[in-house]
């Protein structure tokens, strides 16, 4: 994680966050996660602009807009090619017993956080720890594992690893 007291603005309907803090371009990626105050989001593009040394388009899942902000405290969840915990992995997973298929909420971005190969660690129904192999990606809200699930997961949060 990286991140600190920048001055940024975020324009509310189309999602573009920008800056002039040097560090700030160095610091966000594509697929990072940047919370600002309690709000998540997923970076969708990294631009550098004449006139404003940064500016970064981020999404917030499931909404047609963000909220309009200036200098606020941000932290910055870098993507990893070797894993992502919860805080900055979005939505929530269902899977069924004896089932390959994986369905993830309206703010599952699948496409964006998990390669094929990759495991999906998430507490089960009945609170055990849990380890799914992806075989495939659909879509945002939909994967499959190379494995039936032997246990039930209803609407958990869930992190990734290589």
């Amino acid at each position: 994680m990286g991140g600190g007291i920048m001055t940024v603005t975020i324009d509310g309907t189309t999602g573009l966050l920008s800056s002039t803090d040097a560090n700030f371009y160095e610091e966000v990626r594509d697929n990072d996660t940047i919370w600002i105050g309690a709000e998540k989001y997923l970076v969708n593009n990294v631009m550098n602009t004449t006139g404003t040394d940064t500016a970064y388009v981020v999404q917030t899942p499931g909404a047609s807009s963000v909220t309009a902000q200036t200098t606020v405290s941000m932290s910055v969840y870098k993507s990893s090619g070797f894993e992502s915990d919860s805080s900055a992995i979005f939505g929530t997973i269902t899977v069924a017993k004896g089932s390959k298929s994986v369905g993830g909420n309206s703010s599952t971005f699948f496409t964006r956080q998990v390669q094929p190969g990759d495991f999906i660690t998430v507490t089960d129904d009945a609170s055990n720890p849990v380890r799914l192999k992806v075989a495939s990606i659909q879509d945002d809200d939909s994967l499959t594992l190379t494995e039936k699930a032997k246990s039930a997961v209803t609407n958990k949060t869930w992190n990734r690893q290589w």
